[in-house]
């Protein structure tokens, strides 16, 4: 019993983890077109850090919502929605 309790935390974590990373990345990349359009654009030291921000956080927010579709397939006992192969 506590076993399937266990499964279905993991699901949800899983599931949650992506829900957030794509949250993160839909916002970071609306961040750095409006910094892009402003006036200002890429002029003021405080849009270029918050430009290299926003990078990073796309970066990152992708491979956070895309990690369990990476795993191997063999793995799927133990992460939720494994689907990837050796090479990923």
């Amino acid at each position: 019993e506590w076993i399937s309790d266990f499964r279905q935390l993991r699901k949800k974590f899983i599931i949650t983890r992506s829900i957030s990373g794509l949250i993160a990345l839909v916002s970071s990349i609306s961040l750095a077109y409006l910094i892009c359009r402003s006036k200002n654009g890429l002029s003021t030291t405080f849009h270029r850090l918050l430009i290299g921000l926003a990078v990073s956080n796309i970066i990152y927010s992708f491979a956070w919502s895309i990690f369990s579709v990476s795993v191997p397939q063999e793995m799927r006992y133990l992460i939720w929605g494994a689907r990837g192969n050796q090479g990923t």
